[in-house]
């Protein structure tokens, strides 16, 4: 199996799996436990690469690009 080396066996995984459903780029963001792997994948992959990475127990969280700087619309996790 292939290593992408971004941050731990686990995440490599994620990144793998995302990639063979569709995705074609992805960064780790953040740190410590409250990072996010974002994921560019093209519209039409989009669920396929969700559906995937739930079974593995990630959530997915949309999000847009603003001329306003960050805002948090919505801080909850659901576990």
């Amino acid at each position: 199996m292939k290593e992408y080396n971004l941050s731990n066996s686990m995440i490599d995984e994620w990144y793998r799996v995302a990639l063979e459903h569709g995705a074609k780029a992805g960064k780790i963001t953040g740190a410590g436990g409250g990072g996010f792997l974002l994921l560019y994948t093209p519209q039409d992959s989009q669920q396929a690469v969700t559906n995937a990475l739930e079974e593995r127990g990630l959530k997915r969280m949309n999000f847009r690009f603003t001329r306003e700087g960050v805002t948090v619309i919505l801080n909850l996790v659901n576990t």
